[in-house]
């Protein structure tokens, strides 16, 4: 989750009802094959949420059961629409980099 967040730094997150609580643009902790990931949420649905990351990887289904919570921060690139429209830059911006 380059530039927002480093390998191995310390993010706080606040637990709560997932189907309700979260948006796409939101960053969040979640469970998937016996690790602890932080990615932001592209898309919800009524069972679960799909992750990606903002360097272009494709997205993935969470269960909401998997989701822990959502980061807490006060930069709003890391959370809601402003995030969700740094994501997508950022999307656009490695693909248009990796086709030169």
């Amino acid at each position: 989750m380059l530039p927002l967040f480093k390998d191995g730094e310390t993010v706080f997150y606040s637990a709560g009802d997932a189907a309700s609580s979260f948006s796409p643009g939101d960053c969040a902790v979640y469970r998937l094959e016996g690790g602890l990931l932080l990615h932001r949420i592209t898309e919800t649905g009524e069972t679960g949420a799909v992750f990606s990351n903002d360097d272009g990887l494709d997205g993935h289904f969470v269960k909401w059961e998997n989701v822990l919570g959502e980061v807490q921060t006060s930069n709003p690139l890391k959370k809601g629409r402003a995030g969700l429209l740094f994501h997508k830059t950022m999307r656009k911006l490695r693909c248009a980099l990796k086709r030169n």
